[in-house]
């Protein structure tokens, strides 16, 4: 387990809530690009949502959740890296848009069959 702890009100969710949060964030990531937003609000959900990510690897998910999660944290990861270099390009923006809007689509997908 990582430095979360077992009062954290995410881990006590279940697996399906965890996927509905953790798609939830991707759609708010959609939401900030297509929107105006402020950079610092941009890398601020970037970073809720990959604080979900990492949050839901310290708990039990069928195998296909536990394969993503680690690309998922990876990919949201990258673009909060790179946000303040590259968040003003238009490609970056639609290229992030395009993948966030899969990602919370696919997860949300995921979380109603569970």
């Amino acid at each position: 387990m990582t430095d979360h702890d077992a009062s954290d009100p995410f881990l006590r969710d279940s697996p399906t809530q965890q996927l509905s949060r953790i798609a939830a964030g991707f759609a708010r990531i959609v939401s900030c690009l297509t929107q105006p937003a402020s950079p610092d609000e941009v890398t601020a959900v970037l970073a809720e949502t990959q604080t979900l990510c990492e949050r839901a690897a310290d708990v039990p998910h069928e195998a296909e959740v536990r394969n993503l999660l680690p690309n998922l944290k990876t990919a949201v990861m990258t673009w909060r890296q790179v946000w303040p270099r590259l968040g003003e390009q238009r490609e970056f923006r639609q290229a992030v848009l395009r993948e966030a809007g899969l990602w919370a689509r696919r997860l949300d997908a995921m979380a109603r069959r569970s």
